[in-house]
């Protein structure tokens, strides 16, 4: 224990004005950190004949090693299929674009014909909107942002 050895070497007077500053900034940090509240989040399944995509990525940096998921359900919350997938080294923005083309794609495989995405990156989403993507994708008939 080096720190407690050099505070023996700084004497007891010292030592004791340490541990008292220490206690009483630690009795009083609760004071100054902001008050925090649990807030409830969930899932909602979506609406009659629609499938509901959940994708999201995990990165360790960015640039860095890369992987993404999701979640396709329908109406009922039931689990119709999921996928993750290692990327390599690419950013995060990225790694959530290949995790919303795999979800697409599995959703195209399993036949889905109207789903909802909830995806946590504006600037992969945002730019989806069905102005944009009419007649210029397979996807344009079947996503609804």
């Amino acid at each position: 224990m080096p720190c407690l050895t050099q505070k023996i070497d700084q004497g007891p007077k010292i030592i004791l004005i340490s541990a008292a500053s220490e206690f009483y900034f630690i009795g009083l940090i609760h004071l100054m950190l902001p008050k925090l509240s649990d807030q409830l989040i969930g899932w909602e399944p979506p609406d009659g004949a629609f499938w509901k995509l959940n994708t999201n990525s995990s990165f360790l940096g960015n640039p860095s090693l890369v992987g993404a998921g999701g979640v396709l359900r329908n109406h009922n919350g039931d689990w119709i299929a999921g996928f993750s997938r290692h990327i390599s080294i690419a950013t995060n923005n990225l790694a959530e674009a290949w995790g919303l083309r795999d979800g697409l794609q599995m959703a195209l495989n399993k036949r889905c014909s109207c789903i909802i995405i909830e995806i946590d990156s504006p600037l992969i989403l945002n730019p989806l909107n069905k102005s944009s993507i009419a007649n210029r994708s397979p996807f344009s008939h079947f996503v609804w942002l």
